[in-house]
């Protein structure tokens, strides 16, 4: 935090936290004079476990969780449901070539998850059930789609371990 410059905390502010801010201001007037709607947010897993390095994204990003909570608090009168997706690491487009021709980022990558890596169509499909009506008694929840990243525990740099697991570190220590 104390070499983060300014203009990068703004600016991942002003792009990340304001984004949401605009877009919602924007829709809900029509969705108050409809009296139903559905707001859905993306957050990060990064929101809710601690990241080394990314304290304006984490913070952005943790405070999307909280306005989310409380527009769903503001809104639930007008029946608006405001609801958070916090998606793990999804392989979109742009990781698609070192994941597919890196074996090693490709191995960390695949570490982080008890099922597998997130495909975009994983967001998409919560995307899609927040915003029906068979989730009508969903607001205010912050959905984890992140194939149980955040059920683990980290521990170090580069050392993942799932919760109960009982491992060893390179040395042969128990951990």
């Amino acid at each position: 935090m104390h070499e983060l410059e300014e203009w990068v905390w703004d600016k991942t502010l002003a792009v990340t936290l304001k984004g949401v801010y605009l877009c919602s201001r924007f829709v809900l007037p029509g969705m108050m004079a409809r009296k139903r709607g559905a707001i859905i947010n993306t957050t990060s897993v990064a929101a809710q476990l601690a990241e080394p390095g990314c304290d304006a994204y984490t913070a952005a990003k943790g405070a999307i969780i909280s306005l989310t909570r409380s527009m769903a608090t503001e809104y639930a009168p007008c029946n608006i449901r405001v609801n958070a997706i916090s998606p793990g690491y999804i392989i979109t487009e742009c990781q698609k070539p070192w994941y597919d021709n890196d074996p090693a980022a490709r191995a960390r990558a695949d570490s982080f998850h008890l099922t597998r890596v997130g495909r975009p169509e994983d967001i998409a499909e919560m995307a899609l059930y927040l915003a029906s009506e068979r989730a009508a008694f969903i607001t205010g929840a912050v959905m984890n789609v992140d194939g149980g990243f955040t059920a683990f525990r980290y521990r170090g740099d580069d050392y993942f371990y799932r919760t109960g697991d009982v491992s060893q570190s390179e040395s042969g220590d128990s951990k």
